[in-house]
């Protein structure tokens, strides 16, 4: 028996890979043909048959490094949505600041991780610790035709301390109280991102700080935020197999 093979082959226009070519997202609300909003008007495409889409998923993973990125980016649209101008608004920094706050100004807002653990994914969130990453899902990426990428998650729960510093009782207690108002109030910004659940704990003790003998003030939020670490493993796709068979008599 001869081989037999059957090639397709189709000539791509010119103009689908002129890398000027731009498209448009727009957001349709269900069930109507209103136009909601557009997204990110006249984006380059470098390749039509290439086009990924995840830069508009609203859930896209988030690491613990993203999500500093996104306290940091609310705390200074909420300050300039007050009016306050931007050489007077309150910085983000990791880790505590008594060597910072000079530099800063009289408040600071500091942010580091308290605990760093495997998710407990029993109801009451007390027992069950997930330890392995498990099968998320599959993707065919076309600049890897030949290979399956498998994406595995692991959820990881984190206690972060989102804390304000103040050179006054008053400013500290005021900002504190700010603080935590406004990431109560906009937890849709980090659970839109996948920090599902982000929840506020409680409130610490009041504390006092005196390096180079200047009296820091210290209100410490402490916020429950869970969020998944992803892997990503390649395997080669099936191309061709041979199947033999034998016949007993």
């Amino acid at each position: 028996m001869s081989d037999e093979f059957s090639h397709l082959s189709e000539t791509v226009s010119q103009e689908l890979i002129n890398t000027a070519n731009t498209y448009t997202i727009v957001v349709m609300e269900e069930g109507t043909h209103h136009v909601a909003g557009v997204i990110h008007p006249e984006h380059p495409i470098d390749n039509p048959f290439d086009l990924d889409l995840s830069q508009f998923i609203p859930n896209a993973p988030v690491l613990y490094e993203g999500f500093i990125d996104i306290l940091t980016e609310l705390i200074a649209d909420a300050q300039a949505r007050e009016g306050t101008v931007s050489t007077e608004r309150v910085q983000v920094v990791q880790e505590y600041p008594p060597d910072m706050i000079a530099e800063l100004g009289d408040e600071i807002i500091s942010v580091k991780i308290i605990s760093r653990e495997p998710a407990r994914m029993s109801r009451d969130g007390k027992s069950r610790p997930n330890r392995r990453s498990g099968h998320a899902y599959e993707y065919i990426n076309p600049g890897e035709p030949n290979k399956v990428l498998c994406v595995e998650s692991r959820p990881i729960d984190h206690t972060i301390e989102i804390a304000a510093w103040g050179k006054t009782s008053t400013l500290a207690n005021r900002r504190a109280l700010w603080l935590e108002r406004l990431l109560v109030a906009h937890t849709w910004a980090f659970t839109s991102k996948g920090v599902k659940p982000f929840l506020w704990l409680k409130r610490g003790a009041d504390t006092v700080w005196t390096p180079s003998s200047t009296r820091l003030h210290q209100r410490p939020l402490q916020f429950s935020a869970r969020m998944w670490e992803y892997t990503v493993l390649a395997y080669p796709t099936l191309r061709e197999f041979e199947l033999q068979l034998k016949v007993s008599s």
